[in-house]
């Protein structure tokens, strides 16, 4: 694997990465909720369409584990609400369970931007949240619908800021951060680019579930 990031960025989706073995995060989610383990690669289900039949038959999560890779995927396609309730809230308790890194991803295609969590062993390291838009030339104006139209009206070149919380352990940086998603080289989807490269992080295209060379596990709720 030389390339890493998001196979397939340009649709709204949630991800989430442990580094930590499969087998590991099986004991560590069963642990924190009430899940029981299904099926995992070369056991009773063989082909991407018994992969779906099954998920959308059970209340279920996927997890997949690329070879070579220190790190467990979950990803947002996959996962109905109770078990995205726990990746949501508790990054920062698996981080803490793995005693490594738990990072959650959240891209939009409708807002036009990308964020992250990083926290490892337990503490926040790296963070790119979202906090509010601004019109350049205009930031002490709140972004209504009505003031975008005056914007449109008068100037339709204007330029939309949006502000971001930016914590890099890596640069020593710890600030709100302006971000014109028109550049592409510094814009958010690139800043989060750049640390799942960084990291190491691969996360497939969320409509492939072919899986090659990786190992996955499925769990169902224990009901």
């Amino acid at each position: 694997m030389t390339e890493y990031g998001f196979a397939f960025p340009d649709i709204s989706q949630e991800a989430y990465a442990c580094r930590a073995d499969i087998e590991d995060m099986v004991n560590v989610i069963a642990d924190l909720s009430n899940l029981k383990h299904f099926a995992q690669s070369g056991s009773e289900i063989q082909s991407a369409s018994e992969i779906r039949s099954a998920l959308d038959r059970d209340e279920s999560l996927l997890l997949y584990q690329m070879h070579l890779s220190d790190w467990t995927i979950f990803h947002e396609r996959y996962i109905y609400s109770d078990f995205l309730y726990i990746l949501r809230n508790d990054l920062q308790t698996l981080s803490q369970r793995i005693a490594d890194s738990a990072v959650g991803f959240s891209l939009t295609d409708t807002g036009d931007y990308a964020c992250y969590w990083h926290y490892k062993n337990g503490i926040l390291t790296d963070k790119l949240e979202q906090l509010y838009e601004k019109a350049r030339g205009y930031e002490e104006r709140e972004l209504t619908g009505e003031f975008i139209d005056y914007l449109f009206e008068n100037e339709p070149d204007f330029i939309v800021d949006g502000y971001f919380h930016y914590i890099s352990s890596s640069e020593g940086i710890d600030k709100i951060y302006p971000i014109n998603q028109r550049e592409r080289d510094k814009n958010s989807f690139a800043l989060t680019q750049r640390f799942m490269e960084s990291e190491k992080i691969f996360i497939f295209d969320p409509e492939d579930l072919s899986f090659p060379h990786t190992n996955w596990v499925i769990l169902r709720a224990d009901l």
